[in-house]
């Protein structure tokens, strides 16, 4: 159809709906609308009524109802997407990806007693080789002792350590000549920090009395 023409014109003059002075099952398009294909209605109107201008009207008013509801999916969508791009910057990360830093080295408190050796010698008394963990150590700080309790807390001997073992982590060192009572036969190995004092990870032995 040409630009310009109208609708009744087209109606009345389209040469496949023209029968006998009727136009019957009229298609009608949306051609003043810049090529913008518009949905069809069918109906029966009779030639040089003011019908025509009613089911123009219908066919225009069913156009613009189309186009109004694709902008309003369109918006949706819009909404819809940003929206789940919002929570997707919002989400926390899963359980995989949260995973927090070890603590510092600085932050250690005291030395861990990794492991610990107890012989009985040939005067009665014992000799405990202790292995401790003290990441830590500079000569400023570092552990300093470690010691040999009975269960009911008693201290039964203690190794002091007179500087740091920075260059040598974890670090063994002996304690010989503890006397232990017979009625004892478990003791805990404690170390020591040059700061914080007694703590950290402690071990306990069970006394082979052979």
């Amino acid at each position: 159809m040409r630009r310009g023409r109208g609708w009744i014109g087209y109606l009345a003059s389209h040469p496949l709906t023209r029968r006998g002075g009727r136009i019957e099952s009229a298609l009608v398009r949306s051609g003043p609308e810049r090529r913008r294909p518009w949905p069809t209605a069918f109906f029966r109107v009779e030639a040089g009524s003011a019908t025509h201008l009613e089911a123009a009207g219908a066919v225009r008013g069913a156009a613009n109802s189309m186009a109004s509801s694709r902008r309003t999916i369109a918006g949706i969508l819009i909404v819809a997407l940003s929206a789940a791009a919002c929570r997707g910057a919002d989400d926390p990360p899963d359980s995989a990806s949260d995973s927090r830093p070890a603590r510092a080295v600085s932050d250690t408190l005291h030395p861990d007693v990794l492991a610990a050796k107890a012989t009985l010698e040939s005067g009665g008394t014992w000799r405990f080789d202790v292995t401790l963990s003290s990441p830590y150590d500079t000569p400023e700080r570092y552990a300093d002792a470690f010691r040999v309790l009975a269960p009911d807390g008693r201290e039964l001997g203690v190794r002091i350590l007179t500087h740091d073992h920075a260059g040598e982590q974890p670090f063994t060192r002996s304690l010989e000549g503890v006397r232990i009572p017979a009625d004892v036969t478990t003791v805990v190995v404690e170390g020591r920090d040059q700061v914080n004092g007694w703590g950290g990870k402690t071990l306990e032995i069970v006394l082979d009395r052979g």
